[in-house]
Formats: C-alpha cells, sequence, structure tokens
C-alpha cells in the first residue's frame, strides 16, 4: 500500500523557504509511529532539511534529478525515472505501507502517477505568516481522485485534525 503523509495549514501550506513553519509535538510523534519501520520516500530537498538523525528506524529512499550527488544519498533513485512504477517497486512489503514523506513536487508526481492508495493529511490550525524564501503547498487540487475516508482529532492534541482519503474505484 502506498500512502502519502503530509501535515498542513488550513490554506495547504506544508513549508515556508524549505522548511515545515510549525512544531506540533503530536504530529511528529504520530508521523513517528505511523512510518517506523516503513519505507519512506522523499525528494532531495526533504532530505537536506531533515534533523542530523535523518529518520531512524525507517528505510530511506531519497528522489534526486542531480547525478552528481546520487552516490551521496542513502538509498538515492533517480527521479527523473518513472515514479509511479518506482514506487510499485518499492512497495515490496505487504504487511507495510511505503509512505510518500513530501516535498511538494514529489507529492503531485506520486499522486498524479495512480498509484498512490491513501493520503493521510493532518491539519494545523494556524496560518503561519508569510517570509521570504517561497512557500510550499500540498497539492489539494488532486484530491478529486480521492474520497474521504475518516476525520478526527488527535486524542493528545485537539488543535490536529486528521483526515485520511482513500482512491476512488
Amino acid at each position: 500500500m502506498i500512502v502519502v503523509i503530509a501535515a498542513m495549514d488550513p490554506t495547504g501550506i506544508i513549508g515556508i523557504g524549505g522548511r515545515i513553519p510549525w512544531h506540533y509535538r503530536e504530529d511528529f510523534k504520530r508521523f513517528k509511529t505511523l512510518t517506523k519501520g516503513c519505507t519512506v520516500i522523499m525528494g532531495h530537498n526533504t532530505w537536506v532539511s531533515l534533523p542530523p538523525k535523518k529518520l531512524p528506524g525507517r528505510f530511506c529512499v531519497v528522489l534526486s534529478d542531480a547525478p552528481d550527488c546520487l552516490g551521496e544519498l542513502p538509498d538515492a533513485v533517480d527521479a527523473s525515472k518513472d515514479l509511479g512504477k518506482t514506487l510499485r517497486e518499492l512497495d515490496c512489503f505487504p504487511h507495510k505501507p511505503l509512505y510518500v514523506i513530501g516535498g511538494a513536487m514529489v507529492y503531485r508526481a506520486a499522486i498524479e502517477s495512480g498509484v498512490v492508495d491513501e493520503i493521510d493529511l493532518t491539519i494545523v490550525p494556524e496560518v503561519p505568516p508569510l517570509e521570504a524564501g517561497g512557500v510550499t503547498r500540498f497539492p489539494t487540487d488532486l484530491l478529486v481522485g480521492y474520497a474521504l475516508q475518516s476525520e478526527g482529532t488527535n486524542p493528545h492534541d485537539a488543535r490536529l485534525t486528521h483526515r485520511r482519503y482513500v482512491r476512488n474505484s
């Protein structure tokens, strides 16, 4: 099963200046619990933005279209290849989801490839102040191909809303 997982504000912002513009401990704990022991797929910029420990306990695959840095990355995959085919090939553990964790271009490419089974979105309450350095948004226009399966608040932080979408049949 291939799952896109993201956190966004009510306007769809997932990042500002290459960073997550908020910090919700319970959201990070939930992300860790869900992805622990699983394969996570991300773009090069997302990899670079991570803290030094770089998601321990997960098999990290980094997509990059820069051939010169493929050797520097853990389990790097050439992003110029067919992403849908790559995701299907990497989705080889029958009882564990493969998570696509960002950024926006990787989310869009994964969803448009037609292989994403579910989208797990956390909605954070505030809209961060917009700063210079670029705003990155989740491709909410692509949710049209998915049905809202469940919605609820985080049991440990009622400010966070979790929405689970499944691909329309």
